[in-house]
């Protein structure tokens, strides 16, 4: 009896290391658990909106307003005179002005000349110089554009008195001529002149 109990406590222990040794290979095989990350709150601001800024006023754009100057021709004695029926009877047998006037006013062709002159031969005032002292270049040459201007004025005058002509005339003389809507003002002279100047120049 005495000789089986260190048996007995061999075996017992030998069954021990095998609990120990198989529950440390267990422990080897079993997974590491990971832990669970905590769980992260973010707390977000949000600043209040903006207010937008209120437009930069524009100031109003004033145009500027552009004057024009308006050249008056002069008042002139004995102004030309609308060619009427009336006007040419009553003119007399020394009205130069009005004689020369009905007759230009008389001419289709002469009109179609004045109505077609370039603005390059006209004075700031739109009037259009046919004499002064000298015929004007326009007028001047049989090529010229109102040659045929020249032709009628001087046969007017030729027709006329000679004392007629010779009379003084102080400062130019204007000619209306209508040409279809269009009233275009022919110059004659400047300082002191006679209207026999004119016949005698062709």
């Amino acid at each position: 009896m005495v000789a089986q109990r260190p048996e007995r406590s061999v075996i017992l222990l030998g069954v021990a290391a095998a609990h120990l040794i198989l529950g440390t290979f267990l422990m080897a095989r079993r997974p590491a658990v990971q832990p669970t990350p905590p769980t992260v709150m973010a707390l977000l601001s949000f600043a209040a909106p903006l207010a937008s800024p209120a437009p930069a006023s524009v100031p109003d754009v004033v145009e500027p307003v552009i004057t024009i100057p308006t050249v008056d021709v002069p008042e002139l004695p004995n102004p030309a005179l609308p060619v009427t029926a009336d006007t040419v009877a009553s003119a007399g047998p020394c009205e130069p002005l009005q004689a020369v006037q009905a007759a230009l006013a008389g001419e289709p062709a002469v009109r179609i000349a004045i109505a077609t002159t370039p603005v390059s031969a006209r004075s700031v005032a739109q009037a259009i110089v046919i004499w002064n002292v000298d015929w004007a270049a326009v007028a001047r040459s049989t090529e010229a554009p109102l040659a045929s201007v020249r032709d009628v004025v001087t046969r007017t005058l030729v027709a006329m008195p000679s004392d007629c002509l010779a009379k003084p005339v102080a400062g130019p003389r204007l000619i209306l001529i209508d040409t279809g809507g269009q009233t275009n003002v022919l110059a004659f002279g400047s300082g002191t002149w006679r209207w026999g100047d004119l016949a005698a120049a062709n």
